[in-house]
């Protein structure tokens, strides 16, 4: 059996995790199911944007476009530097 801890929350957290839960579960399932969900979310959101950086590595133009701006903002933010 896993070592078992406290979590400090306020009521009103409690209270929110409490109203999810399922009959029949614990707090511990429902903070396990949005940690799991939150996971998969974060996944997804890294998979999208890797498919649309590669999508944007494969157009010239949005890669020129890219490597301008990147130029132009460290520019800006070695003036911006050297102004301090």
């Amino acid at each position: 059996m896993a070592e078992k801890t406290t979590i400090q929350t306020s009521t009103e957290t409690r209270d929110r995790l409490a109203a999810l839960t399922r009959k029949g579960s614990t707090l511990e399932d429902t903070i396990r199911t949005l940690l799991n969900r939150d996971e998969a979310r974060h996944a997804r959101q890294q998979m999208l944007l890797d498919e649309q950086f590669a999508a944007a590595r494969r157009d010239p133009v949005a890669v020129a476009w890219a490597t301008q701006e990147a130029e132009r903002l460290a520019q800006l933010a070695q003036e911006r530097d050297g102004a301090h």
